[in-house]
């Protein structure tokens, strides 16, 4: 079993650009450690990647390379009593250095509870790295 975020992102200030996927997968240890009725969202170590598309401005085909994600560790904060809103806060590495998630999660209206819609920011710590 994992729990999985995945989604599509895009640059901050190029709206040019088109969203692009990623994923973070969190592997559920089969020793107990994580029980499969265990109140999501859970905090945790959540690797993955995302992908960077774009087109090669001599053959103009469309190119892609994936970024893998390591060490990304991420925290989910009960914002209310029903358990509906969680604040993401996190951190982790990928080839353009050390940056730092924040967000929002919410709970899927029309899921059975065990999904959330979940919007992450991602800022680096050397903001020229990621240019």
């Amino acid at each position: 079993m994992v729990h999985a975020i995945k989604g599509y992102w895009h640059f901050d200030k190029q709206q040019r650009i088109a969203s692009q996927t990623f994923e973070l997968i969190r592997s559920v240890p089969k020793d107990g450690e994580s029980p499969a009725d265990e109140e999501l969202p859970v905090s945790g170590e959540y690797p993955g990647f995302f992908v960077v598309e774009w087109i090669d401005q001599n053959t103009k085909e469309k190119m892609n390379t994936t970024i893998k994600e390591g060490n990304v560790v991420i925290e989910f904060e009960r914002q209310d009593d029903n358990g509906t809103t969680f604040t993401v806060k996190g951190k982790g590495l990928n080839q353009y250095g050390i940056f730092e998630l924040s967000g929002l999660a919410k709970k899927d209206p029309g899921s059975d509870g065990k999904e959330f819609n979940v919007r992450i920011y991602k800022k680096y710590a050397n903001p020229n790295a990621a240019s």
